[in-house]
């Protein structure tokens, strides 16, 4: 093979970051000076659905489990199924789980709610990569820029919908995320794709993975994307440039037979534009895994890692439409340990116990908008869990307690209990009943935040007005006391359903107080004040409901829908806390895979988004479809469209307080090519 064609091929990649019309003609570039392939990947195209089912998830229980017997409202997202929906991210991808509501706010920047929660921040959803939370201590959210990593890279993105605190701890308060990539074992050799197109960013990733030693397989990598708006493009939007770079290197490591090493490392850096003015943040982690079978009893895991975060504003100390809202200046690391052990007693006991320590620091510069109590702060965070699953028939009847207890700086000691059962009457049946409680702990931002959301200057007839948000010192934990209900179908071989309930209550839910005062001088101004406080309920509800059909093996058909609806209590009036709740009246998508002659295949989704009551968010309708040929094995070229039924519409929902896009139609090109 000739080594100089793949770094050949990354002189037309690097120049694609500055002009995304070149794509196609990199594709061909690449194409042509393939001349010797072979595939490396896992091919999990021609599995049976008995087979995909069999696959083992760790989300839901924090151990191997078959999804099909899993107590809980799973799904699992496959490379194969991540590559036939089209989508550039992780979170974009997340689009055809039913009860997951994905909404494009900034370029680069999408928000992801499970049955609600999708408001300023994802503040009740637990993202995991490779068991490394992904979440910014200020806000409280899920900061997507550091999750999304290649796709390319990925075994399987797993989504549990409904609490998981009992085992992953606060925030797991309506779903879970657990983003795993491949051993490095099942990349081996390179790999190159580049993707671009008419409303997104240009991007490329490259991969390389060998072997260290007889026992010991590795892989590095590098990504990044680049968006540069050209005059008009988005002419009627308040956008700028959003870039995005990223590396990092896996081993995995077999130790004899029992023992297998994991040790990552990994950075991303990501540029974010608005009118002129840039914001950065970098992201740095380290994560170390130890696993052992047959120890103790049982399977042993120790797990390590540290993370450290970086963001800097741009021009935040004015409160002008050229600025970020609410930027500053923050860095947070983290320490993180935890052990779990799994071990059977006897013939009918499963019990899985562990725990672990989180040392948290923050620091935040304080601005002439925005100011903390205490701009360090440093935070200790204690676990241990315990869960017993009991088979109290051999095959049939399986009942599964317990208990989480948590220690936070805050609000001290918290208990998360769960219950749940499992029936499964035949091979083809799973009936499932769940109770859960699980809590959202307070950011840093909800206790300790002084906002200055605007400034007005006084006129002849009226004085000067300032608009203001506090923090509560006092501000405690959300509580979601969840009931869950669900069943799994397969009546033939090639055909299944999932369907899932469930009904959310919340207490001591954030709300917004608001008073008025006037302050005589220097300047007579009317100070117009919101203060946050945990005396709101809310509710949330709803059904969904997925099917998938394989009418042959060239054609494939996959279908999920989501009812739901939430209710604020009459004290709940503010749209910035009420979008913490919000569900979409209806999501609903279907899926169309064939595979062609010639090695064609031919990908289709129809998404539907209904109304929200609660944002007065609008309906819409959007087709994604795309053509894929394979000319050899490892190499795959693609072109596709995205919304292609509507030339643009808005996804961001009321309470966002960052400027919002309209997403617009895509038609992109995306080639791979492993060698």
């Amino acid at each position: 093979m000739n080594v100089r064609s793949p770094f050949h091929c990354l002189r037309p990649v690097v120049a694609a970051f500055q002009a995304r019309r070149r794509v196609l003609g990199i594709a061909g570039l690449c194409l042509a000076s393939a001349l010797s392939l072979h595939s490396q990947d896992a091919d999990l195209t021609q599995l049976t659905l008995e087979e995909l089912d069999a696959l083992s998830i760790s989300a839901a229980s924090k151990r191997q489990q078959p999804v099909f017997e899993t107590p809980s409202a799973v799904s699992v997202l496959l490379p194969v199924d991540i590559r036939r929906a089209g989508h550039a991210s992780i979170a974009e991808s997340l689009r055809v789980v039913p009860g997951v509501h994905v909404v494009n706010q900034l370029p680069g920047r999408s928000s992801v709610g499970i049955r609600g929660g999708n408001g300023i921040q994802s503040t009740k959803l637990l993202v995991l990569v490779d068991g490394r939370s992904v979440y910014g201590p200020f806000y409280g959210s899920v900061e997507w820029v550091n999750a999304d990593g290649p796709l390319d890279d990925l075994a399987r993105v797993e989504v549990v919908r409904g609490p998981g605190a009992t085992l992953w701890g606060a925030n797991a308060v309506n779903g879970v995320i657990n983003i795993i990539s491949k051993d490095a074992h099942d990349t081996q050799g390179a790999l190159m794709s580049v993707r671009g197109g008419t409303g997104e960013a240009v991007q490329g990733h490259l991969r390389y993975g060998g072997y260290a030693g007889p026992h010991t397989a590795f892989r590095v990598y590098a990504t990044g994307n680049d968006t540069q708006l050209t005059p008009g493009s988005l002419s009627d939007d308040p956008l700028g440039d959003n870039s995005k770079a990223g590396a990092g290197l896996r081993t995995d490591s077999d130790w004899g037979d029992r023992f297998k090493l994991t040790v990552q490392a990994d950075h991303t850096s990501n540029t974010r534009t608005l009118n002129d003015n840039p914001s950065t943040s970098r992201n740095v982690s380290f994560l170390s895994r130890l696993r052992g079978e047959e120890i103790a009893g049982g399977d042993l895991q120790f797990q390590f890692y540290y993370d450290e975060s970086q963001s800097r504003a741009g021009d935040s100390d004015q409160l002008s439409p050229g600025s970020l809202p609410f930027s500053f200046n923050e860095d947070s690391r983290n320490f993180d340990f935890d052990f779990t052990h799994h071990v059977r007693l006897g013939s009918r006991q499963e019990v899985i116990w562990g725990g672990g320590a989180r040392h948290t620091t923050n620091t935040i510069e304080s601005t002439d908008t925005l100011a903390v109590t205490e701009p360090r702060n440093q935070a200790w965070l204690f676990n241990f869990f315990i869960q017993d699953e009991i088979a109290v028939t051999p095959k049939q009847l399986r009942l599964t307690l317990g208990a989480k207890w948590e220690h936070h700086e805050t609000i001290g000691w918290q208990t998360l209990p769960n219950a749940r059962l499992a029936w499964l009457p035949s091979s083809r049946h799973t009936f499932w009943a769940a109770s859960s409680r699980a809590v959202r702990a307070p950011s840093r931002g909800e206790r300790e935040v002084f906002i200055t959301l605007a400034r007005i200057p006084p006129t002849g007839f009226s004085p000067a007005v300032r608009i203001e948000a506090l923090g509560d010192s006092q501000f405690g934990a959300e509580i979601n006391k969840a009931h869950e209900i669900g069943w799994r179908w397969r009546p033939t071989p090639r055909f299944q359903t999932d369907l899932s309930g469930y009904y959310f209550d919340y207490d001591n839910v954030r709300n917004l107080h608001e008073t008025t005062t006037f302050e005589p001088s220097p300047v007579p101004t009317v100070v117009q004040r919101y203060t946050l406080a945990n005396d709101g309920e809310a509710y949330a509800r709803g059904v969904e409901a997925s099917a998938q059909w394989r009418i042959s093996d060239d054609w494939e058909l996959n279908a999920g829908v989501a009812r739901g609806s939430a209710h604020a209590n009459a004290n709940i009036t503010n749209p910035l806390m009420t979008a913490d709740y919000a569900v979409p009246d209806w999501l609903w998508h279907i899926r169309s895979w064939w595979q062609l002659p010639r090695s064609f295949e031919l990908s289709s989704t129809l998404y539907g988004v209904g109304e929200n009551d609660l944002t007065q968010s609008d309906a819409y309708l959007r087709l994604d479809a795309q053509l894929s040929w394979h000319p050899r094995p490892d190499v795959e070229l693609t072109i596709g469209i995205q919304n292609a039924t509507d030339p643009r519409h808005n996804e961001s929902i009321t309470g966002n307080i960052t400027p919002s896009i309209e997403v617009r139609r895509n038609v992109f090109a995306r080639i791979q090519w492993r060698f």
